[in-house]
């Protein structure tokens, strides 16, 4: 019969049975301890060394913050601090620079920026002219921010940006110009508009409740207003224009009254500034759909078809 090499498991050593009783001990006292003090405990687990002052407590609940965590107000992120710095920076480059749009009826104040200079948009970014322009940028801007806070790379990354966006601007073609004009001034008469109509409503609250027999109040919406097309009214005579409104259709009859009777409001609160606002005729009704916000906002009869 073969004999079988059997390998007996060694006899523990008394460190080591010593070792396991402090370990199922330690483990004893950790339930009793949780059965007797209740607590509960939310937070870091690096915290729990805590535990072991709160053998003469009870019925409490401990809640351990992270050690990172503020006890005062959150300061302002990274991000927050860098953008705060950047929007220097880049207040800084336009300062140095001429503005092509600069306005005023100061002479000193228009010398003072016809002196300053100004990108070649006919030429690359690193030729003469623009490269000595940029050296000068760098030696006045570096010095501003030598705390650390951006380094010479991300400042010339700027004065790059500031270059790309005046050549994208003057590279727009008149029409693009035009078009943009026409858009910022349509928004400032529509903003004014509305906010003309909402004081004449304020004024006149109750004649117009009267007229229309209903409190109208909360009914005045910027969404809801007449757009304005602007067109000459004699060809060939500079500021010489008159505005057509543009209607929405889905407005009701009764709500383009009760409109009217703003607009009327309106014109007695401008008194003899009215001679001052362009001419406005009735232009045409546009086929537009309800803005969203409205459908909810405004009564059933504001509109011409019941929603």
């Amino acid at each position: 019969m073969p004999k079988v090499n059997r390998t007996l498991a060694p006899r523990p050593s008394k460190e080591h049975a010593d070792l396991i009783a402090r370990l199922d001990a330690m483990q004893q006292s950790l339930k009793d301890m949780d059965s007797k003090i209740g607590y509960v405990v939310k937070g870091n687990a690096d915290d729990l060394e805590v535990l072991d002052t709160l053998t003469g407590t009870s019925d409490n609940v401990l809640e351990i913050a992270p050690a990172s965590a503020p006890t005062s107000a959150p300061a302002a992120t990274s991000t927050d601090v860098n953008q705060e710095v950047y929007n220097r920076l880049f207040s800084l480059i336009r300062s140095r620079l001429r503005d092509p749009k600069f306005r005023s009826n100061d002479a000193a104040l228009i010398a003072a920026n016809d002196s300053k200079s100004s990108w070649n948009t006919e030429i690359h970014f690193n030729r003469s002219l623009n490269k000595e322009l940029t050296l000068a940028l760098m030696a006045y801007l570096k010095p501003k921010f030598a705390a650390g806070r951006l380094r010479p790379s991300e400042i010339h990354s700027s004065i790059y940006t500031n270059f790309c966006g005046r050549c994208s601007a003057e590279r727009k073609s008149p029409s693009a110009l035009d078009a943009g004009r026409s858009r910022s001034r349509r928004a400032s008469r529509a903003t004014t508009n509305f906010d003309c109509h909402e004081l004449a409503y304020s004024i006149y609250k109750a004649d117009i409740d009267t007229l229309m027999g209903k409190d109208c109040e909360g009914l005045i919406n910027k969404a809801a207003m007449s757009e304005d097309e602007s067109k000459d009214e004699i060809p060939g005579v500079p500021g010489n224009c008159v505005l057509c409104t543009v209607r929405p259709f889905w407005r009701s009859d009764e709500y383009n009254q009760f409109l009217e009777h703003v607009n009327k409001a309106m014109l007695r609160c401008l008194n003899l500034n009215v001679r001052q606002m362009a001419k406005k005729t009735f232009g045409r009704d546009a086929d537009l759909a309800v803005p969203s916000q409205l459908k909810y906002s405004l009564p059933q009869w504001a509109f011409r078809d019941k929603l």
